[in-house]
């Protein structure tokens, strides 16, 4: 693995899920950049359905069934509270090399979110490669707490 700094701004975002995890990682990449956003889930949470009531994202308001058009995306994260559903919208998704990231499933991610953080003109992004989410948010605390003092 290697970490790359990508530039999302009008990337597509697909995002299969739209509870707890998918607010956080779609708060984290708008704190960063405006990319497009859709979310295909039954129901999401109070946070996200301000999000779309102020045009900010789009919500598709079903469960995930693979379909063509979810191909046009840049980058998918699936992230329902459902492993079968997981596990068929990751398989759907690999078979055409889409750039996914799967929220109960690192091995078939082929991309993390890091935990991220900005200093004046520099961004910092620690990462465990999915292996312990926590961790990498507690040693990026500690490396803003050092850089703050």
């Amino acid at each position: 693995m290697f970490p790359f700094v990508f530039k999302i701004e009008n990337k597509k975002m697909l995002f299969i899920g739209g509870g707890k995890v998918a607010e956080r990682k779609i708060l984290s990449l708008f704190s960063f950049s405006k990319p497009f956003i859709k979310i295909v889930a039954p129901q999401i949470t109070k946070t996200l359905k301000n999000l779309c009531n102020d045009n900010k994202i789009e919500w598709k308001k079903e469960t995930f069934v693979q379909k063509k058009e979810f191909l046009s995306f840049d980058y998918i994260f699936i992230c329902t509270d459902k492993r079968e559903i997981n596990e068929k919208a990751a398989d759907f998704f690999i078979s055409f090399q889409k750039e996914i990231n799967i929220c109960d499933n690192k091995e078939k991610s082929t991309f993390f979110m890091p935990a991220v953080t900005k200093f004046e003109n520099a961004m910092l992004a620690v990462t465990t490669s999915g292996s312990d989410p926590a961790y990498a948010k507690k040693i990026k605390n500690l490396i803003e707490k050092t850089l703050s003092e």
